[in-house]
């Protein structure tokens, strides 16, 4: 499907209201260059499984997205299936395809292969592929994409991203290729952050320094697509005609009230939320801050920790060194990344504070407000953000930002929330109440990050209504 641009109203045929003028001028303390580029359409088409119901047409065929001069193998794997003993056979045969250096030999044999699933991971299902025997070739990270992520994401345009971030930035990991469902790449010697470590103050600067350097990628470079409006409300705007579909499918449902699903079709009213969200970019239109190239996911699972150091490439001038403390972390799974403002990406990170994905699915998917860090903690975070010289007024600035593009987190991910609970919602529909869904509760999580919008979106109005007077 192609991505539609936010024009003068959200979908679903609702009225825009009327823009709410602030008195106050404005000028962000973020303001890294970017640049405007060709806009692309995207065309990745749903995945292959077959409902038992009837709808108004049948999905289309997978198709892969590939990227000129990248190796790609028509192979399709079932990330459910990675304990089969068929699998590891399958995974060196896709390697040789793609021939990765390293594991082209045909000495290797799928007993010796060893995956390790990866935790943290939402969207897709992560492994590190190692081989612990001779001739021990280089792990590598597969990923496999989930069903439903060619709804929410743009498959090549996040592939032009990690080849231009790591050939021209030496940001993330090499790409080696891909396959129909997935991509091959690089793996650091490393283990991803906990949640809490993530909240650790020393690591929090380092995230904070590491931030800035993305931000600082040259937009023009990196993306793309088109940029007059920042991606947020781009995808907000393209995953609410999917997020509409789930729900009329879940309304079809009888629950019970104690299932745990129950009464959620009734109680996220797309309409109104589409027009809130219409009302709160009204209310923070007129002071927008200059976009970056923004992650847009920098949560616990997708940064990595190196367990040794790197150095610096032998072509470089300063060969052998070691890189700078915060390059001990690497980020990694840009799929979310687009040019939104500075303030929306760190909005964003604080509200990863509050959640762990690894405690168990009943769980897992709650926002823990009390992790939510304090004023003190922000400011450390900006203050390695923009550097040790920031004035105060800097750093007041920052924090009014971030406030003001908080609750457009909470809105973005209430609605990719309800679109990767698709998959559950079909198994209601095919199997009834039995039906237990995947490892993570996505529409709980939908509906808890929508609350939050409100809650943020009525401090944010209450705090406007002097300038409004």
């Amino acid at each position: 499907m192609s991505t539609p641009t936010l024009g003068p109203s959200l979908p679903l045929d609702l009225p825009t209201p009327p823009p709410l003028h602030l008195s106050s001028s404005y000028t962000s303390v973020i303001s890294i260059g970017g640049g405007y580029a060709d806009s692309r359409s995207r065309a990745r088409s749903e995945s292959q499984t077959r409902w038992q119901l009837d709808v108004e047409q049948d999905e289309p065929e997978l198709r892969e997205y590939q990227l000129k001069d990248l190796p790609y193998a028509d192979v399709e794997l079932d990330a459910r299936k990675h304990r089969s003993p068929n699998f590891a056979t399958v995974l060196l045969s896709l390697f040789r395809t793609l021939r990765i250096p390293g594991w082209s030999s045909h000495r290797l044999t799928p007993a010796n292969v060893h995956l390790q699933k990866i935790s943290g991971a939402l969207t897709n299902a992560v492994f590190f592929v190692s081989y612990p025997q001779a001739p021990k070739p280089p792990t590598l990270v597969l990923r496999i994409y989930g069903p439903s992520s060619s709804v929410l994401i743009s498959r090549p345009s996040e592939l032009q991203t990690l080849h231009i971030l790591s050939s021209q930035y030496s940001i993330g990991p090499k790409v080696y290729g891909t396959f129909a469902n997935g991509r091959v790449e690089q793996y650091f010697p490393s283990r991803t952050l906990t949640a809490a470590e993530m909240r650790e103050p020393q690591m929090s600067q380092w995230i904070g320094m590491r931030m800035r350097e993305l931000h600082s990628v040259d937009l023009e470079r990196v993306v793309q697509d088109d940029i007059s409006l920042p991606g947020v409300w781009k995808n907000i705007t393209s995953w609410l005609v999917p997020a509409r579909d789930v729900l009329g499918l879940l309304a079809k449902v009888p629950l019970p009230l104690q299932h745990k699903w129950a009464n959620i079709s009734t109680d996220i009213d797309l309409h109104r939320f589409a027009q809130d969200v219409s009302t709160y970019q009204a209310l923070i239109s007129s002071r927008t801050p200059p976009v970056v190239f923004a992650h847009n996911d920098a949560q616990y699972g997708n940064l990595l920790r190196l367990t040794k150091p790197l150095r610096t490439p032998s072509s470089s001038p300063l060969a052998g060194a070691t890189l700078p403390p915060q390059h001990q972390l690497i980020v990694v799974d840009f799929e979310y990344a687009s040019p939104n403002p500075a303030a929306f990406d760190i909005a964003n990170h604080f509200h990863e504070w509050c959640f762990d994905y690894s405690r168990p699915v009943e769980t897992s998917w709650y926002l823990e407000r009390a992790n939510y860090p304090t004023l003190g903690k922000r400011r450390n975070f900006y203050r390695a953000y923009l550097g040790h010289s920031a004035t105060e007024e800097q750093l007041d600035q920052l924090e009014r930002e971030v406030r003001e593009w908080s609750p457009a987190s909470h809105a973005m991910w209430a609605v990719w929330g309800l679109v990767q609970a698709r998959d559950d919602v079909i198994g209601l529909v095919n199997e009834g109440v039995k039906a237990e869904g995947g490892d993570f509760n996505y529409l709980r999580y939908a509906r808890g990050r929508m609350e939050w919008f409100y809650r943020e979106l009525q401090d944010l109005i209450q705090l406007e209504k002097p300038q409004l007077a």
